[in-house]
């Protein structure tokens, strides 16, 4: 996805109005070979994201990813044009911390400047992808959005971080993912 078309999807959800029509869902199915950004090593298949409308609106992931749900935080229903987007704390399997910050600590070993460095999300990226996930979940502070403007086509937004040990994020560790997903026909 280009860096114009990014920019323009978060500028349309940022002025989308905050109403939306109740009684509705949304079903989309993101392959994981799709998430352009960060994919989890040994996971494969598809995660599929539910927007619900009904009561306070929820946003769930189902697939490879774990079985989550998150209450929404703005559902959008507008013409053509169908936007929703949640967060909070899941309980979800994520590349292993003490792996990461080994394989972090090596990059560091060998080029002291390297996380100061426009080499940082690299490095990062790299170390998350070549670690193994967590034998168990842990605590994740997880945001997912979605935005629909053509019939056959949406993209979906990941973020996660491992959740600090005082319930802040752990900035650091943080993954962005995107990936363009097909709507599930209701």
């Amino acid at each position: 996805m280009t860096r114009t078309k990014v920019v323009w999807l978060v500028v349309l959800a940022v002025t989308l109005p905050s109403g939306a029509a109740r009684g509705e869902e949304r079903s989309f199915t993101c392959p994981l070979d799709q998430f352009e950004g960060y994919r989890d090593t040994g996971l494969t298949g598809a995660v599929t994201i539910v927007a619900r409308t009904d009561g306070a609106g929820t946003i769930e992931l189902q697939g490879p990813l774990g079985e989550i749900a998150l209450p929404a935080t703005r559902i959008v229903v507008e013409d053509t044009t169908f936007f929703a987007e949640g967060g909070g704390t899941a309980e979800m399997r994520m590349p292993d911390r003490a792996a990461v910050d080994a394989c972090i600590a090596e990059a560091e070993r060998k080029d002291p400047r390297i996380m100061r460095s426009r080499r940082d999300a690299d490095v990062l990226r790299a170390c998350k992808e070549a670690a193994p996930l967590s034998a168990d979940p842990v605590s994740t502070i997880l945001y997912v959005s979605v935005i629909q403007m053509a019939p056959a086509e949406a993209t979906a937004f990941i973020k996660r971080a491992y959740a600090g040990e005082d319930g802040d994020i752990a900035m650091r560790h943080d993954a962005n993912a995107m990936a363009t997903c097909t709507p599930t026909p209701p």
